[in-house]
């Protein structure tokens, strides 16, 4: 078929028309979501596209409340000390498993791919958590230290210090580098699309993280964003307890008449917005590490 051709121009046309459709589709709810914490209660309905006005006042709810900055500034310590406790084990776990001398470095392997597969179940875990770890009211340690370490990216970061010439350590072993120097000023700077893709995939799943909080977190102050945002949710089905209570601090500051609608679409955008802001200076090493430790084990 001639790139020119009739039937080419169609084919070009009808894939333009096709994924123009599906990309609106996709793009709606976040468009949704936004324009939904910019309305009023008697603009409000399920679909908005265009409304005829335009307010902040659920922006200016959430950062007036005390409860929602805290939970912002909760989340933001999890997610970056939470990833960064996490990378060092990983990283450190993947470079020792990497050395063909490790003594039993098989069975080492064969123990962290079993919890891959098996777990020992919600109890036995919530006794350990709070038994021995005492992680209750915690944040960070409930969402970091019980949820350490990801076995997957582990294998994979091993994969990937395997492809490093091992010809880079022994010099420097000779130049009187011990394993600590080799790892952090050797192996990890050649490693960085590597390590980018980890620290987006992790930092995300710390971000999100819910449940754990959920489990042993009993006090309001310590509530991370997105745990804040599911009460709000649950609220609104069970009387809405927690936005009324909310609603009467903001009038202490002249904010009235946001309703539960805006509140929750302006904090599912606030919790969105930092992963989003994020993601473009890692995104040149995500696109080369995204398939790394796939071509040989």
């Amino acid at each position: 078929m001639k790139e020119n051709s009739l039937g080419s121009r169609i084919f070009d046309t009808a894939n333009v028309i096709f994924l123009g459709v599906f990309a609106i589709l996709m793009l709606f709810p976040f468009w949704n979501v936004i324009m939904t914490s910019l309305v009023t209660a008697k603009e409000y309905n399920e679909f908005l596209f265009f409304p005829n006005s335009l307010t902040t006042d659920a922006y200016k709810f959430i950062f007036v409340t005390p409860k929602i900055p805290q939970a912002f500034v909760m989340s933001v310590e999890i997610t970056i000390l939470g990833t960064a406790y996490d990378l060092l084990l990983i990283c450190t776990t993947a470079y020792a498993l990497s050395k063909r001398d490790l003594p039993g470095r098989s069975a080492i392997s064969i123990f962290y791919l079993i919890t891959m597969y098996f777990s020992g179940g919600l109890i036995p875990y919530y006794i350990i958590c709070t038994k021995y770890l005492h992680v209750q009211n915690f944040p960070l340690l409930a969402c970091s230290i019980t949820g350490t370490v990801a076995v997957y990216w582990v294998i994979v970061l091993r994969t990937f210090f395997k492809e490093i010439p091992e010809s880079l350590s022994e010099s420097a072993r000779i130049d009187g580098a011990n394993e600590f120097t080799i790892l952090f000023k050797i192996i990890l700077p050649l490693s960085m699309p590597a390590i980018a893709t980890i620290t987006l995939f992790q930092s995300v799943g710390f971000w999100n993280e819910w449940f754990r909080p959920m489990i042993f977190i009993q006090t309001d102050k310590k509530l991370p964003l997105q745990l804040l945002l599911r009460k709000m949710i649950l609220d609104q089905k069970n009387g809405s307890a927690q936005i009324t209570q909310m609603q009467d601090a903001a009038a202490k500051f002249g904010i009235k008449g946001t309703f539960h609608e805006a509140i929750k679409m302006a904090t599912l955008v606030c919790a969105t917005l930092p992963i989003m802001l994020v993601y473009p200076f890692l995104q040149k090493y995500f696109t080369k590490g995204v398939m790394i430790g796939s071509i040989k084990a």
